[in-house]
Order: structure tokens, then sequence, then C-alpha cells
């Protein structure tokens, strides 16, 4: 699995490495997977991601995009 995350903040700002996470937890239970960083709505960058898969797994079953960033600045206090 390819665990893709732009990095940025629930805001839209800065960075993260919660990919990072997420590929802990898979292989702590005894799958593979990687990160990427890359931003899907970059065509060049989205299609690097898809290689990347290829290039680690041999091919590509299946891809879900659940992507979303709140900028709407509401918060919960």
């Amino acid at each position: 699995m390819v665990v893709n995350d732009l990095g940025g903040s629930v805001s839209g700002e800065g960075a993260g490495r919660d990919a990072d996470l997420t590929v802990k937890l898979i292989e702590d239970r005894g799958g593979k997977a990687s990160a990427n960083y890359g931003d899907v709505a970059d065509e060049d960058q989205a299609a690097a991601m898809v290689q990347q898969a290829v290039d680690e797994h041999g091919h590509l079953d299946v891809l879900v995009n659940n992507a979303g960033i709140v900028r709407d600045g509401a918060s919960g206090t």
C-alpha cells in the first residue's frame, strides 16, 4: 500500500508526516506500506505516486481518493 498525505494541517498550513504513522500501523500489523507526500492535484506528482505503487508492488489494484482539507476557519470552540 502507498499511503499519501500532502502533509498540511487541518487549516491547510504547514507540513506534517502523518502518512508515516499510518505506514507504521500497517507494518506493525504485518502489512507492507510506504509513505508518499505528493500533491494529488498535481498531475506529475500523482503519476509519480502511481509509479511508486507499481515499482514497489508490481501493479496497481485499487486507487482510493479520499481527499479534503477544510479551510473555512470553523472550530469546535
